[in-house]
């Protein structure tokens, strides 16, 4: 109970403060990705605290390893709540169609009115005051330096659409806790995964006697001081660029370009993380290998592609393009194989769940975290329904944004791989799949705005972290099963907090419109757009209205280029990872498949490639002896980078307070 409460006091400062760091004083963001700092960092000073200076004092025996496994867990469950990932992601999705409507061309012609397309109730009603509810909300109604009451925020006008939004995200993100709980045990110990980052914070943990055992390893210390050292120069470089230079971790040769054209927007941009550089030393060779070399892969192939006239790219980066497809066809890919290795444990939770005889004995937690991920499915589905999306779409719907969550989650359970992203929605995967006509334009914008609400970046979504939060509290002897249903409790404690403070802070200040978490809501709505004009130009736009139910199986008209690029992705996944399983030296892994060439995978590959080669060496040359020998070094890379994450976080904030004046930005692990 100590760690809970711990945790879910934690949780709830993450949540009040995420978009006030993150804009307002503008420090970065505070949940930048899945080795957030804030946690990470946070329990790096907590073990400095109890294993050197306070190793005496009564208060901090006090806590044990569960209970600092529990407390960390809770405070990544709620990582996973205010930022991109999904609270942030509400306000715009709400609200800003209204703006686009006014601003962007073709949002609202004689031939295409993108506001009747959408259902009332999945739209803030601005008619009753359009100054304060929308042009409050993008420009702000704090009068100079000072600060609006909370009061002045027009909360009414939004109960409207939070009373659709509210339920339809609470009860999705609630399924994925329960699926979480369900591929706990068979990632964590059938399948043994390396689960590194959890790893890392284990070895923060104290040992029964209440020592922190890694901090006695003089490799730690340097591992960490070197790291801390390189970071805080840098970070101090900032403040004063006359006495200190920057120590470069990134090369960027983008003006490449200019003499190789085709290859825009294919790569070229990579960096050194010391923090991925530790991670990568937990990993199988394999996997390291398998993720570094794709983007460099992937480049090739479509600067081939591109030279020869055939882009992957092309329309919006989560449109229906040859790119997006490919990534979600890597995603189905990696997912089946998923489902296939765990068919008979998944099978009997299922079983389980729904009152079925089991065989065999079922494991408790699974079946409870099935039943979640039933009852909290089937509750965002008929929300959906609800505002008239038919059923069989929502199921589709329903059914790619859980393999969104499981393949992201399965990384970062995997590879480490922290910082991640993905370039397609479930709505134009489905409109690639059915074709404009059978989708029609009603259905495409509510299947926009519900993806622009939860998948705009999974790669910040609440699963990745319940699943190292649930890993976290096993390794730390703690009560799994009851961990996990205190982070659904968190859930919804943490989310009405976090979407208050993002409403107050956005009528405050103004709303971030530049950024990724507007933008991404508006590049769904421009799909949209081109396929209702495209419609009109046919004249089929009043016909694919009017189709409803099983009719609109009568017009499905696939665009097969683009299926054919996704069957095949998948099917190389797929391939690659029965490969994996048949023959003992084959050198790649199914994951690599999630990066492709993604900006993200290129941000890690040389981090990757550099901790492969380093953990081969070390193994061939040095033995086990020598590799276990250097677990503490890798360790202390990882921490002493966490640690320096937390110095800026302070500043800013002390700065901000005294001056209120925004300090210059924090530091990037990546």
């Amino acid at each position: 109970m100590r760690g809970i409460i711990l945790g879910l006091l934690g949780a709830v400062v993450i949540c009040a403060f995420s978009f006030f760091n993150d804009h307002v004083i503008k420090q970065g963001m505070l949940i930048p990705h899945q080795l957030p700092s804030v946690v990470y960092g946070g329990l790096v000073v907590l073990a400095l605290i109890a294993g050197v200076a306070l190793r005496r004092i009564r208060w901090v025996r006090v806590f044990s390893a569960s209970d600092w496994a529990v407390a960390v867990g809770l405070w990544l469950v709620a990582c996973g709540l205010p930022g991109w990932g999904l609270v942030e992601c509400l306000p715009p999705t709400a609200i800003m169609t209204h703006r686009y409507v006014q601003t962007e061309p073709g949002w609202r012609t004689e031939q295409v009115n993108i506001l009747e397309m959408v259902p009332e109730r999945m739209l803030v009603d601005i008619e009753s005051d359009e100054q304060t509810l929308l042009a409050g909300y993008v420009s702000g109604l704090g009068p100079g330096t000072r600060h609006i009451s909370v009061s002045a925020v027009p909360w009414g006008a939004w109960a409207g659409a939070m009373a659709f939004w509210l339920p339809f995200v609470l009860a999705f993100t609630a399924a994925m806790y329960g699926l979480a709980a369900v591929v706990h045990r068979q990632w964590s110990h059938h399948e043994k995964l390396p689960y590194p980052i959890s790893s890392f914070a284990h070895a923060l943990l104290p040992d029964e006697d209440g020592t922190v055992s890694i901090l006695c390893d003089r490799l730690f210390w340097i591992g960490a001081g070197a790291a801390f050292f390189l970071y805080i120069n840098n970070y101090l470089a900032r403040w004063f660029p006359e006495a200190l230079i920057s120590i470069p971790l990134s090369v960027d040769l983008r003006p490449f370009y200019d003499i190789f054209p085709f290859l825009n927007g294919h790569g070229f941009r990579y960096s050194l993380s010391l923090t991925v550089l530790g991670l990568a030393y937990f990993l199988r060779s394999n996997v390291s290998l398998s993720v570094g070399i794709m983007p460099y892969l992937w480049t090739a192939l479509a600067a081939a592609l591109a030279f020869y006239g055939m882009p992957l790219s092309g329309g919006t980066d989560a449109g229906a393009n040859y790119n997006s497809l490919t990534f979600a066809g890597g995603y189905m890919g990696v997912f089946l194989l998923l489902v296939y290795a765990g068919r008979h444990y998944y099978a009997n939770a299922l079983r389980g769940a729904v009152f079925l005889p089991t065989r065999g004995a079922a494991d408790a937690q699974a079946v409870w975290g099935m039943r979640v991920f039933l009852a909290g499915m089937l509750v965002a589905l008929a929300v959906l329904v609800s505002v008239g999306l038919e059923w069989h779409m929502a199921l589709m719907f329903a059914l790619l944004a859980t393999v969104t969550m499981v393949a992201v989650s399965r990384a970062v359970a995997e590879t480490g791989a922290f910082y991640f992203g993905t370039y397609f929605l479930p709505g134009a995967v489905i409109m690639t799949f059915a074709g404009a006509a059978a989708v029609g334009p009603q259905a495409a914008m509510i299947l926009s705005l519900a993806g622009s609400s939860l998948l705009l970046a999974p790669g910040w979504a609440p699963m990745p972290f319940v699943v190292q939060a649930l890993r976290l509290s096993d390794l730390g002897k703690a009560n799994v099963h009851r961990s996990a249903k205190w982070g659904v409790a968190a859930l919804f404690i943490c989310v009405p907090i976090a979407l208050g403070c993002t409403l107050y802070w956005s009528y405050d200040q103004g709303a971030p419109v530049n950024n990724y978490s507007h933008i991404g809501s508006r590049i769904s709505g421009q799909q949209v757009v081109r396929m209702a004009y495209t419609l009109a130009s046919q004249g089929r736009l009043e016909e694919a209205t009017s189709f409803s139910g099983w009719e609109r199986l009568l017009h499905i008209s696939p665009s097969w280029p683009h299926v054919g690029a996704f069957a095949f992705t998948a099917g190389l996944a797929i391939l690659c990872g029965w490969c994996s399983l048949r023959f003992t030296k084959w050198p790649f892994h199914p994951v690599m498949f999630l990066f492709l060439g993604s900006y993200h995978g290129q941000c890690l590959s040389v981090s990757l490639l550099f901790g492969c080669g380093l953990k081969v060496a070390v193994a061939r040359y040095g033995g086990g002896s020598l590799y276990n020998r250097l677990k503490p070094l890798m360790i202390g890379l990882i921490a002493g980078s966490v640690l320096a994450q937390i110095i800026p976080m302070v500043v800013g904030l002390i700065y901000y307070l005294l001056t209120s004046s925004i300090p210059p930005g924090g530091m990037r692990l990546i």
